[in-house]
């Protein structure tokens, strides 16, 4: 199923005729992939009618999600949710860039990767060239502050 040419079309047509269809189902369907994770939705017209809503207002973002998900090459280390760094991030949903920027800012190591995302290995060899350059030439001066005075000790 085509996640996002399936909201497309949900979206183009206003909500009482995709009831009043067998284009009811794909509602069902697509909202059960996209908030339910495959789960059974309820099948009455109220809650038709909410799902719509609700597709409409967050269900573009959550399409897109899926299709990166398609597209991605890493696969984590770790099985259901992970909290990192304030957000959770579910193994089956985490797209590269979300890997990427996890792994560059060292919130997470290649061990929690079995494969590692694309375009990673090319990022952490530009970090340790950077870091290789800058730790030649640091040098760490003493700056003294204003403030208390030490004791002298006797």
């Amino acid at each position: 199923m085509e996640v996002l040419s399936t909201y497309n079309y949900l979206m183009s047509r206003d909500v009482e005729s995709i009831i009043s269809s067998p284009d009811s189902l794909q509602l069902l369907r697509l909202y059960s992939v996209l908030y339910l994770n495959g789960g059974q939705p309820r099948t009455c017209v109220r809650s038709q009618r909410a799902y719509y809503n609700e597709l409409k207002t967050s269900g573009k973002m959550k399409a897109e999600l899926m299709e990166k998900v398609k597209n991605r090459t890493c696969v984590p280390n770790w099985k259901g949710r992970r909290y990192i760094m304030g957000n959770f991030y579910l193994d089956t949903l985490i797209t590269d860039e979300q890997a990427i920027h996890l792994l560059s800012h060292k919130y997470l190591s290649p061990s929690d990767f079995k494969k590692l995302p694309a375009g990673f290995a090319d990022n952490s060899e530009i970090e340790e060239v950077a870091n290789e350059v800058s730790a030649g030439t640091t040098e760490v001066k003493r700056v003294e502050t204003r403030g208390r005075k030490p004791k002298n000790k006797r």
